[in-house]
């Protein structure tokens, strides 16, 4: 499987990168359904999140932010990996 390279220039517009994602494999409105992001631990340290886009009839997208390798792997409803992201946090300059 390819890995694209994304730029996000914070955490927020990572999160909203991946929630855009999401809702167009499965064809959603990004807003319609609940979005949740859930902290992940390692030896107690935050080492990414779990994305979960909820849609109708109980379907649920998955993605997980590695932020020790800093990728993103994908999920669709079926649970089968779509897509893999090598994110890039690139913080805006100051005007």
């Amino acid at each position: 499987m390819k890995i694209a390279t994304v730029e996000c220039s914070d955490t927020d517009q990572l999160r909203e990168h991946v929630r855009q994602t999401l809702c167009a494999r499965q064809e959603l409105q990004p807003g319609e359904y609940p979005f949740v992001t859930i902290p992940m631990h390692r030896d107690e340290q935050r080492c990414g999140e779990l994305l979960i886009q909820h849609g109708p009839r109980l379907i649920r997208l998955l993605a997980v932010w590695d932020q020790t390798t800093s990728t993103v792997h994908y999920y669709d409803c079926n649970g089968e990996r779509f897509r893999v992201e090598r994110i890039v946090l690139t913080p805006r300059r100051a005007a």
